[in-house]
Parts: C-alpha cells; structure tokens; sequence
C-alpha cells in the first residue's frame, strides 16, 4: 500500500511529516511512503536530504520530479505504484493534493491549519486545535468532514529534560544564562538577520555580564550559505564561535532542539520555529523589523511584481507595511490563544528596543515561568502523530479490494 504525503516547507516537513511517518512505521506493515515534495519560495535546498533520512520513508519525489508528474503527466521515474494507496496533504497548495490523487485515483485527506476546500476531493481534514476547526467551519468546510487530532508539532519535540547535560554537550558556561537567536532557515533571512542580531547582542552584553550568547542554526540552512555570510557580514568562525564587539556568540548547528530547551529567552523571527519554540516551552520574543521587507520572497502574482526594478521595491514595502498594519500576530502560540502570550515586536523596531525588553524579561524569572507554561499549553498535548497515523491507515484499509 502506499502513502504519498505532500509537503512543501521545511518547517512542515519537520514538524508534521518526521512524527506523522514515525509513528505509521510503528503502527502498520506493508505499507511504502513516499514524500512528495512541492513548490515553495521559503525552500532551502536540503528538503530532499532531511525528508529521505526520516525513518520509514521509502522515496522521496522531487519537486521538478512533481512539476512534471503534475503539469505533463510524466510519473516519476522507476516507481510503480501501488493499486492501493491514499494521498495525504500535509502543506503547500491543496490543488497538489487534488491532482495528485486524481492521477493514481487515490482517496485524499489532509492535516492542515491553514484553509480546507475541496470536501468532494478531501474526504476528512485533521487539524490540530478547535480554533483550526471553528475557523475551517467559517469557511463553509462540512464539520462532519474534519476531526481535531492535535499538534503533530509537539510530537516532533524530544529534547534534553536535563539542562546541565544539554550545557555540557554543547560546550556551554552552566553558570550563565543562555540567550539564544533562531536567524531563520532560508538565505533571504541570514542576509538581514545576523548582523540585525548581532547588534541586539551587542547592546545585551553592554548591560549583562550573567548572560552568554547562541545562534542556533537551523538543520535546513545550508552550511555554505551561512559561512558565506559569515564572511560577507565580517564575522569569523573560530572553534564553534564568531567574536562580535568582545563578545563571544555560539554557533549551535546541532542538537538545536536541546539548546532551545536550554535557554533562558528566545529570540525569533516568525515562522513555524514559533510552534516548536512554544512546544518546548521557552519564553521568547518575535521579531518582524520592516526593514527586513526586501529579503522576503512573496507568492503567486504578488512575487513577479515584487521583482521588478524600481516598482517591484516599492510594492514590496507597501505590501509588507499593509500586511503589519493589519496582521495582529505573527508567532504561533499568540495567534492560537488570540492574546500576546510572547512579546511581538514588529515595524521600525530597534536593536536597542529588543536589547531593553529581553532584559526586562530576563530579570523577572515569575513571568518567564508564566510564559513557559502558557506557551505549552497553547499547542496541547502530545498523541496527534498515533492518531494522525490511524486515520490514515483507516482510510487505505477500507479501500475495496
């Protein structure tokens, strides 16, 4: 039997795919899964790598591979499937999904919290929350057709409990508190991101002796396009550390997760890097400068705009100044709960404003519990990757023979 689950993003890919297969490779037998992957402007290049070393996929489809499957009706190569199969959505456009199914008439269903169409084609939607599902209602999506699951995203999560140990294995001073930077997984993002956070740290360490400093880069970040704009922003890599203004940051490129766990304060942009920052339960603060607005790549007709010269500058600050104005949260858990569980700092924001408010937060230690608490309970509890795991194989089970 074989189980396609289409994906686009790396966070998706991480968050959803990784817990949802780990736990089908437990539950069945017999069965072949194949990641599709489709296009996405936030790729990183590393999406096929990470997808094949999951444990329990069998192949995985590339996007061009996809493109020409979908647009041409060319199947991928050396793969026959099977007569007996379900397609499963799990990021990107939902009309993948559809012609996907179409193509090796399939069933279809979704795990999803971004929109739900297409009940003819998608006979059940999984989503993570009650707040998903009110709002897949709204819409006009068939209730009967969507069940709440929970979070794959904390399924995902395994880091050390034990922070002395994580201290330890990541060469880290156990008697200072860890201030850790998330400068995002995609190129567009280091290029405004390092040198942003480097001078939030600068103006940290001015004022904090008791604190030490981490970028934790992101699995999907290619190696050579972070030491790329190491070198372009004047920073060295020595030993696991770039020396900024005196100040020594680590570089953290694994076991990411436990240095999440590990620290006293999380500083992010958006992204699904929210979701596992809140299922870890770190306090953090999120960040969206709208001078980082030209190193972000739009959709769709917006994107073709956005790349003329001139004009395409232009729209792209309007659009990103529009899209502040009217977007009441970006981080995941504030927009789940509807209330600022963690600071957002968004718009003409300084280095030397996000440098005061991380220290605020640092010296009051009760309302950093608070946040850590409230940030796990925003996602729930673990369990959605068994019960994603079931409805799957549900479906494929009741086929006719």
């Amino acid at each position: 039997m074989d189980i396609l689950i289409l994906v686009n993003g790396p966070g998706e890919t991480a968050s959803y795919v990784k817990p949802a297969v780990e736990a089908l490779s437990r539950l069945g037998s017999g069965l072949r899964i194949i990641v599709v992957l489709t296009p996405c402007p936030y790729s990183t290049g590393r999406e096929i790598e990470i997808a094949g070393n999951i444990k329990g996929v069998s192949r995985v489809i590339g996007v061009n591979e996809f493109l020409g499957w979908a647009l041409w009706r060319r199947p991928p190569k050396n793969i026959d499937f099977s007569r007996k199969g379900i397609v499963v959505f799990m990021g990107g456009d939902l009309l993948y999904g559809k012609i996907i199914a179409k193509r090796l008439k399939y069933p279809a269903i979704a795990y999803s919290e971004s929109y739900a169409k297409w009940p003819k084609v998608y006979r059940k939607f999984l989503v993570p929350d009650q707040f998903i599902f009110d709002k897949f209602k709204r819409s006009g999506f068939p209730s009967g057709q969507m069940k709440v699951v929970g979070n794959l995203m904390v399924d995902g999560i395994s880091p050390l409990k034990d922070k002395r140990s994580a201290y330890s294995n990541l060469g880290l001073d156990p008697n200072r508190k860890l201030v850790s930077f998330l400068p995002g997984s995609r190129e567009f993002q280091v290029q405004f991101t390092i040198n942003f956070f480097a001078g939030v740290i600068e103006r940290m360490a001015e004022k904090r002796n008791d604190c030490q400093f981490a970028f934790i880069i992101s699995p999907y970040l290619q190696q050579r396009v972070f030491e790329r704009y190491m070198l372009k922003s004047g920073f060295n890599v020595i030993n696991g550390y770039i020396r900024h203004k005196n100040t020594a940051i680590r570089i953290i490129d694994t076991g990411q997760q436990d240095a999440i766990a590990a620290s006293d304060l999380v500083i992010t942009i958006p992204g699904t890097n929210t979701a596992e920052v809140a299922a870890i339960g770190t306090p953090m603060i999120v960040v969206f400068p709208e001078e980082s607005s030209q190193m972000i790549p739009l959709e769709g007709a917006c994107d073709l705009v956005g790349k003329l010269p001139v004009l395409g500058f232009l729209f792209k600050k309007l659009y990103v100044k529009i899209k502040l104005r009217m977007t009441r949260f970006f981080a995941i858990p504030n927009i789940k709960t509807g209330s600022e569980v963690v600071p957002e700092l968004k718009g003409h924001v300084t280095g030397r404003e996000i440098a005061e408010k991380a220290d605020a937060m640092l010296n009051d230690p009760a309302r950093l519990a608070r946040i850590s608490g409230q940030l796990k309970a925003s996602l729930g509890g673990p369990g959605a990757s068994e019960i994603v795991a079931k409805e799957i194989l549900n479906e494929v089970l009741h086929q006719a023979p």
